[in-house]
This record gives structure tokens, C-alpha cells and sequence, in this order.
């Protein structure tokens, strides 16, 4: 259901397009969701040649932007994991699914017996910003279980120099990793790997 999801919003984004796939019976969105498995092989090997290919036309005003540039990197599979990861941790934390369940009915005035369409019409940007607790869960899912969980950058130019002091220089590569540095008690407390969105709220608004 989750990869269905995902995969409905995705096409629904960036190509305006309504697969069903939520439906389950759809055999469009069946053999959209087999297509963008192959595609996303497909496209992890193409990866390294599209990389060379930018370079070339980044000085190019003229170059049409292809959808392989739009989506160099399919984020079906990341949305996915995080969303496990939200959902397992409001099972292991019942009082924390309470408390954004109520947050959730307050901003939508919405009741447990709307029908999921109904319930999707008053999920409004408006809504959405009242979301304060929301966005902490969703935040520290991310501290905890980072989508990417280790980054490797490489600077194209002379950079700017890091709060310790380490000067940043044209072709130095640094790997950075967020799910170590999201554990790491000298920045979050040495409550570091205990999931609490309490963290990012401060006075009932959201901190980021």
C-alpha cells in the first residue's frame, strides 16, 4: 500500500497524471509500478553517463531538460522507507499516535467516520500548517531513520570553510553520515536515540 502511494503522488506530481494505483485493481497503475522498478535500474546505471552529460551542457542556456534531469533520482523507495519508519514508531509509541491523531482532527475538523475521500478534502494547506506536531514526528522519524543514511559530496570549485575551521577546496570529496551524526549525544542529549518529536517544539510551534 505504501509503494502505491508513493508511486500515485509521484505520478500525480510530476506528470499529472492519475495511475489509480491505490485502488488495487488498476491494471495501468500494475504495470506503471512493474515499469518504474526496471526504470529505476535502468536508470542507477545511466546515472554515472547523465552526471558527465550535465556537466557538458551546464553552459548550454539552450538545453532541453529531459525527465531523466527532473527525477535523476527515483524518490519512490525513500518515501516509502520513511513512511515505514513513521508507522512503526507511532506502533511502538501509542501516546504519541494519540496525540497526533487529535492534532490531526483538530486542523481538519474532520470526525473517525469520514470515508478516506471526504477526509482528503479537508487535508487544505491551511490544514496542513496547523500540523504543528506532525512535522516534529516526521522530523525525528528522519533523525532517527534517515531516507539516505550517509552522503558523499565532491566540490566542483574552491568552497567555503566549515564551522571547525577545514577549508574547502575544488575536487576535495567529504562524506558526511546523518543517521550517526541524528544518534550522536553531544548534539541531541543523551536522550539521542529515544524517539521524542517533543524535541523539535517549542511554545506549540514547530522549531524548523
Amino acid at each position: 500500500m505504501l509503494m502505491k502511494s508513493t508511486l500515485y503522488s509521484i505520478f500525480k506530481v510530476g506528470f499529472g497524471l492519475e495511475i489509480n494505483s491505490l485502488s488495487g485493481t488498476d491494471e495501468v497503475g500494475n504495470k506503471f509500478a512493474m515499469f518504474f522498478d526496471d526504470a529505476s535500474v535502468n536508470m542507477f546505471w545511466r546515472f554515472g553517463c547523465k552526471k558527465e552529460q550535465m556537466k557538458i551542457e551546464k553552459s548550454d542556456k539552450s538545453a532541453k531538460e529531459d525527465i531523466l534531469s527532473s527525477f535523476l533520482i527515483a524518490g519512490k523507495d525513500s518515501a516509502v522507507n520513511t513512511l515505514t519508519w513513521i508507522f512503526c514508531m507511532l506502533c511502538k509509541h501509542p501516546f504519541i499516535q494519540a496525540k497526533l491523531l487529535l492534532e490531526i482532527r483538530e486542523a481538519t475538523t474532520g470526525t473517525g467516520d469520514l470515508s478516506v475521500d471526504k477526509f482528503m478534502e479537508l487535508v487544505t494547506e491551511g490544514a496542513l500548517d496547523k500540523m504543528q506536531y506532525l512535522h516534529a514526528v516526521l522530523t525525528e522519524t528522519l533523525r532517527l531513520y534517515p531516507a539516505v543514511p550517509s552522503y558523499r559530496k565532491s566540490a566542483v570549485e574552491d568552497d567555503h570553510i566549515l564551522p571547525d575551521g577545514l577549508r574547502v577546496k575544488k575536487g576535495d570529496r567529504i562524506l558526511y553520515v546523518p543517521y550517526a551524526m541524528g544518534r550522536m549525544a553531544f548534539i541531541w542529549g543523551e536522550d539521542a536515540e529515544d524517539f521524542r518529536p517533543e524535541r523539535w517544539i517549542k511554545n506549540v510551534v514547530f522549531l524548523m
